[in-house]
């Protein structure tokens, strides 16, 4: 691959423009002096701050998200070391998909599906299937947040398949199922979607724990659950999708406020659904309370998004704690 082809058609000035104006310790690195060691440094500052996203939502590092993409690519274009070359396509496709997943909490759905085409291209630099086929699966899940893009996601996801199945990792390969299983959901194929999901289990057993990828980290049984739970909860499976929520909700630390605010808004539609109106009403507003301080619209919305669903007439103490406490959601 030529050199900047990885930047075509890319926005990349704009989307840098988001990015506020940090200063990491590490910005001291010249593609001159480029070293194994600097790019071990790089590699942790981006796994480091995207672990921070758990704990503090997007706001609080979509600065760090985009100065990190921003040093990667600027070095990539300084001609480092030839050798060198690969892990750090591979390291600034990482920052792609995390600068993606950022925009995509703030609802810059467009900004988001550029990082992730990036995060592609970059993966195929570095010639790395499997980070190709994880940043394809995020740009489905893009696809089907903003406008529904059922289609087109499981289109994405064929491509991402066939990545991971030339990688050989059982645990993208899950990955990959779980994303897939989402999209059939949301398309009403209820046979694919439950195959899927069996196919979810079946890869994470064959996985090898500690030696799996270490940029699927939060790919951990909670998540499984939460995201098999959001798909039951679609097929309209609620016993089982309350249970397997409820298990996320158990595996996670407090401190992950991102899943767990995702996980109470899927609970919520849940208790819905189950006509427990005043239940629904008391999780959406313990997920709104952890959306709002850490500012995250898209969240937000999906709290909004839920109250239009509830019932005309439904005026109950809970629906009304829980208008009160959206109208001061001003922000988003």
């Amino acid at each position: 691959m030529k050199r900047h082809t990885f930047l075509l058609g890319v926005p990349a000035a704009f989307l840098f423009s988001r990015a506020r104006l940090w200063q990491p310790l590490w910005s001291r690195l010249e593609a001159s002096t480029l070293d194994v060691g600097a790019l071990d440094e790089l590699a942790a500052a981006v796994a480091r701050d995207s672990r921070l996203h758990d704990r503090l939502g997007s706001h609080a590092v979509r600065g760090l998200a985009t100065e990190h993409l921003r040093l990667a690519t600027e070095l990539l274009h300084a001609s480092p070391p030839p050798a060198l070359r690969p892990r750090l396509a591979a390291i600034a496709s990482e920052a792609a998909v995390e600068a993606g997943l950022v925009c995509c909490d703030q609802r810059w759905f467009s900004d988001s599906r550029s990082y992730y085409r990036l995060a592609s291209e970059l993966a195929k630099e570095a010639g790395d299937p499997l980070l190709g086929a994880f940043a394809l699966g995020s740009l489905s899940s893009n696809m089907l947040t903003e406008v529904g893009d059922r289609t087109g996601a499981v289109f994405l996801l064929g491509r991402a398949r066939t990545l991971a199945a030339r990688g050989g990792s059982p645990i993208e390969g899950a990955h990959i199922a779980a994303a897939e299983a989402e999209a059939q959901a949301r398309l009403g194929n209820a046979d694919a979607a439950l195959r899927a999901l069996d196919q979810v289990d079946e890869a994470v057993d064959r996985s090898e724990g500690g030696k799996d990828l270490p940029w699927l980290y939060w790919f951990d049984p909670g998540m499984r659950a939460g995201w098999k739970g959001q798909s039951y909860l679609r097929l309209g499976r609620l016993g089982d999708a309350e249970a397997l929520l409820a298990s996320a909700l158990l595996s996670w630390d407090p401190s992950f406020v991102r899943d767990r605010a995702i996980t109470l808004v899927d609970l919520a539609s849940v208790r819905l659904r189950q006509k427990e109106i005043d239940e629904c009403c008391r999780l959406a507003g313990e997920a709104l309370e952890v959306s709002v301080a850490t500012a995250s619209p898209r969240l937000v919305q999906r709290v909004r998004d839920l109250r239009g669903e509830i019932p005309a007439g439904s005026g109950s103490s809970g629906v009304k704690a829980l208008d009160e406490q959206l109208a001061t959601a001003v922000w988003v």
